[in-house]
């Protein structure tokens, strides 16, 4: 057997994809005192956690990983263990992986999202350390577990799994006895957690369409306590004749798109600096939320042209807000002109008439 450190950890991710902007939805790690490779049984620690990433899992992540976004959405945030992750991780001189700049990318990436330092983690690749062998072959986990005789349980990729399997190839790797080299299949007998320790079992799935991340985010943002309802109503006066017209227009096209969405939320936040309120996220997404559910009518087009005509303010700014609006994918179309046209005829409406 090859010198080991004296503490060795494995850890692996599943996530909701590749791209920059994806998250963990689960972390499995083991923690190994190799003191005890010498002897006939070795008793390893691990931890093993599912989170709620925040976004919506790609299609074929889903399908890695096995986790609905409806399930995902009633668990913890990464927030709640990546203090527990941090100290479990660092209590070891090494840290195993395998295609290790994947997986401590991502821990690191949940680490900055919380504003805290990245890991630094020493870590050993034992993809790399494969291919650095010598040995044939490719040099996936699954090809190179066939090699060693172990496979994955099932067809779907649990990070405590996979951790394990990336240790078993360390101690492989660095002439570990074969007797400590076993199936995550045995280690899951002994009492291993398969099911994240921290996993809450979701509500029912509701009847009819799912409300995506954003809508079911506005409708929480709907209940407010008492002391600011007086400053919700202020900001919401001031926000809703504006507000009114661009629904026009975005809603030409049928639906509310995330990027239209995000103009109204930049509409309340410039509506805010504006009036001189302090920045209130809890009340502020109630208004969105309220906005999100209102039904624009002809009189409530006419109405909310002569409040806006009223606020100098504000109709000092409408031509921008309009422009953004109307051009939100790169176009306007036919459906948008008529919808402009509308908002135009309304506030021609009510502006005074030459005597």
């Amino acid at each position: 057997m090859s010198k080991l450190p004296a503490i060795v950890a494995a850890v692996d991710v599943e996530t909701t994809g590749l791209y920059s902007d994806d998250r963990i939805v689960t972390l499995g790690a083991w923690r190994v005192n190799t003191a005890e490779l010498g002897g006939d049984a070795f008793h390893p620690e691990c931890v093993h956690i599912i989170a709620d990433p925040g976004r919506k899992s790609h299609p074929r992540a889903e399908k890695v990983h096995g986790y609905s976004d409806w399930t995902l959405r009633h668990q913890q945030p990464f927030s709640e263990h990546a203090q527990t992750v941090r100290e479990f991780l660092a209590g070891a001189e090494i840290v195993v992986a395998h295609n290790a700049s994947f997986d401590l990318e991502f821990i690191d990436r949940e680490y900055r999202e919380l504003g805290q330092s990245a890991s630094a983690f020493p870590y050993y690749c034992t993809m790399n350390g494969y291919r650095q062998s010598g040995s044939e072959g490719r040099a996936s986990l699954n090809a190179i577990c066939q090699v060693m005789g172990l496979r994955r349980i099932g067809q779907k990729h649990g990070a405590l799994e996979d951790a394990w399997l990336a240790l078993m190839v360390y101690f492989w790797l660095n002439q570990v006895s074969t007797r400590h080299i076993l199936p995550f299949e045995a280690i899951s007998k002994c009492g291993a957690p398969v099911i994240p320790t921290n996993f809450k079992e979701p509500l029912p799935v509701p009847e009819g369409a799912i409300p995506t991340r954003r809508a079911a985010a506005l409708a929480k943002a709907r209940e407010l306590s008492a002391a600011k309802k007086a400053a919700k109503a202020a900001l919401m006066k001031a926000v809703r004749p504006t507000a009114i017209l661009l629904l026009e227009v975005a809603r030409a096209s049928d639906s509310l798109a995330a990027e239209e969405i995000d103009i109204l939320a930049a509409l309340v936040q410039s509506t805010r600096d504006r009036l001189g309120f302090a920045s209130d996220g809890e009340i502020e997404q109630s208004i969105l939320a309220e906005l999100f559910d209102l039904e624009v009518t002809q009189n409530q087009l006419t109405r909310s042209a002569r409040a806006l005509y009223e606020d100098g303010s504000a109709r000092q700014e409408f031509p921008k807000w309009l422009a953004t609006m109307a051009t939100v994918d790169g176009s306007v179309s036919d459906e948008e002109r008529a919808a402009i046209d509308r908002v135009k005829s309304a506030i021609k409406r009510v502006l005074p008439q030459p005597h």
